[in-house]
């Protein structure tokens, strides 16, 4: 039998739908499988890299650099400290040795998107995810004490020595959940960093387990 021009037979329309079936079920089967690997990813968060900036005086038009430090945090809770500035002996940087001080005007870059262009920072090449400057009165809160750390200028390695020791002693504190409160309270005088306090939250959520230090290791000195 021939068929009339203009009509679709019942079995055209059968396949059709067969070949509709088949093309739901697989975008469908692709997309669950791309839900639950977000999820998976949410679960399991990827290392982060800070930027972390100490200066002398964030009040100051033009605050003097103290040190800059790389802080790679794992998903499994442990952080590594490496040193940007002052450099160690062992790297043979023009910032091992005693230099000119170096400036950050705060005013200027108040974005924070000028802390690459400080010389010891563009020198190195950093890649980081996010970057956080506090001054030593915000370091102190945190550390519970007046701090006046050596000047990373005129004494490099002393400055060092003594940032490490400060390192240390905020790894060993036990960390509780109303100390964010404090962190917080220390914005913006006192602290500025690129993330928001809702970020913050969550890294705090992730890093800090309460009552708890904070696992950290410098790789760069073993």
């Amino acid at each position: 039998m021939v068929s009339t021009p203009g009509r679709i037979s019942t079995r055209m329309v059968f396949s059709a739908f067969l070949v509709l079936g088949a093309l739901s079920g697989f975008f469908l089967g692709n997309l669950r499988s791309v839900r639950a690997a977000e999820v998976l990813s949410a679960k399991t968060p990827a290392q982060t890299t800070s930027l972390i900036v100490v200066v002398d005086d964030l009040s100051a038009v033009a605050p003097i650099v103290q040190a800059a430090w790389l802080l790679k945090h794992s998903p499994q809770g442990e952080a590594a400290w490496q040193p940007v500035y002052p450099a160690p002996l062992a790297s043979q940087s023009a910032y091992a040795l005693p230099h000119e001080a170096i400036y950050w005007d705060a005013n200027q870059h108040s974005s924070l998107g000028g802390l690459a262009t400080l010389a010891p920072l563009q020198q190195a090449a950093l890649a980081f995810d996010e970057s956080l400057v506090i001054d030593e009165i915000g370091l102190g809160t945190l550390l519970g004490t007046a701090l006046a750390l050596p000047s990373t200028a005129a004494e490099p390695q002393a400055a060092l020595q003594a940032q490490v020791q400060v390192l240390q002693s905020l790894c060993a504190a036990s960390w509780h959940n109303e100390q964010l409160d404090q962190f917080v309270g220390l914005m913006p005088e006192h602290l500025r960093s690129s993330l928001n306090v809702f970020a913050w939250i969550t890294r705090w959520d992730r890093w800090v387990a309460d009552g708890q230090p904070i696992q950290c290791r410098h790789p760069w000195a073993s």
